[in-house]
């Protein structure tokens, strides 16, 4: 029985870490004065994020300048409250000096008795999720800015349904 049991905990662990890994570049966890523990130092691509300079520090303290102070203000109260946060997003420094965006996740994390202990979470590197929406922001300003009349068609309908016309088409 016991032999079972142990080899039930490592599938269900190797099903966690695959999952985890799927999901995300890295983890983290923080203890109850939310001062990073724990962060997995394997991202995932060609991203060079890492955990060097976090360990014993706050993500605010870690990278104070990434939010300003009123979105920094609105996170901790969202941890101090102990609730769970998805997707903060900010830009922090890469080991090679290049900003980089990321996305983070959060639960907060209590023992058998209730108390709080931390967080726990996961990172994921969206540098070029925002790159190409900034592209696409661009791309629009240049298309409503230009003097020249443009038209877009939806050319996999039948009838190249008109889909855009900028302002000096109009």
């Amino acid at each position: 029985a016991q032999k079972l049991a142990e080899q039930a905990l490592r599938e269900s662990e190797t099903r966690f870490r695959d999952l985890a890994g799927l999901s995300s570049d890295w983890y983290w966890e923080q203890d109850q004065n939310f001062r990073f523990v724990d962060m997995g130092d394997r991202p995932t691509g060609a991203s060079s994020l890492r955990s060097a300079g976090f360990l014993g520090r706050t993500r605010w303290e870690a990278h104070a300048d990434c939010l300003a102070p009123e979105q920094w203000a609105a996170h901790r109260r969202q941890l101090e409250a102990h609730e769970v946060f998805r997707d903060l997003e900010y830009q922090r420094p890469s080991q090679d000096g290049q900003m980089r965006w990321v996305r983070v996740s959060g639960r907060p994390m209590f023992d058998a008795n209730g108390r709080f202990r931390g967080y726990r979470g996961i990172g994921k590197d969206i540098t070029a999720q925002q790159r190409a929406e900034e592209a696409l922001i661009l791309r629009d300003r240049a298309l409503e800015a230009s003097v020249n009349a443009i038209m877009i068609t939806d050319v996999s309908g039948k009838d190249n349904t008109i889909v855009y016309v900028n302002p000096a088409f109009e």
